[in-house]
């Protein structure tokens, strides 16, 4: 019989909700230097386990932490992502 492990399935499906619009509350619009856009969308509350400046950002007294479109400059979209 196969073993369920709990963590695996967790990571299994929040893996899944990568670029899925349907429940995302936020988009990243990123311009790099080259000029190159792109967009992503995302999950407060996921990213903000992610990335500490990000957490920050979104969960904060910053404006992002209000809006649903936060632009990112000087970061090439590959490395945002």
């Amino acid at each position: 019989a196969g073993v369920f492990f709990c963590r695996e399935e967790v990571a299994h499906r929040v893996s899944q909700l990568y670029g899925d619009e349907r429940l995302s509350d936020v988009s990243f619009v990123v311009r790099g230097p080259s000029g190159a856009e792109q967009r992503f969308v995302g999950h407060r509350n996921i990213i903000s386990t992610w990335s500490q400046p990000l957490e920050r950002m979104l969960c904060g007294d910053f404006a992002e932490g209000s809006s649903h479109e936060v632009h990112i400059h000087d970061v090439e979209p590959p490395a945002f992502e």
